[in-house]
């Protein structure tokens, strides 16, 4: 997913399952607040850090994992700017990154 020409506060992140079921935990998803870089950020084709700390999280039970069936999906806000340094001026390409 590529998302360009972003003027807000938040980035909205549509995920979709295309297979006929999708499980992830919780924390592979964004959220308001990213405690994890789920993103892939450039601007002006340089890598953008990420600034926020990294956490570290026990092993998923099941009530962390998000069953999505084909078809459906799941839509999430997240503060890119709290997370990544996104202080310079530029082009800002910005590709989620799911954890496998």
């Amino acid at each position: 997913m590529i998302l360009t020409n972003i003027y807000a506060d938040g980035l909205q992140v549509r995920i979709a399952s295309l297979r006929s079921m999708f499980n992830k935990t919780k924390s592979c998803l964004p959220n308001s607040e990213t405690h994890d870089p789920l993103f892939r950020i450039t601007c002006n084709g340089t890598p953008v850090d990420y600034v926020d700390p990294l956490m570290k999280r026990r092993a998923p039970t099941s009530g962390d994992v998000i069953s999505l069936v084909s078809g459906k999906a799941i839509v999430a806000t997240a503060q890119l700017s709290s997370a990544y340094d996104m202080s310079k001026t530029g082009n800002y390409l910005i590709q989620y990154d799911m954890p496998t």
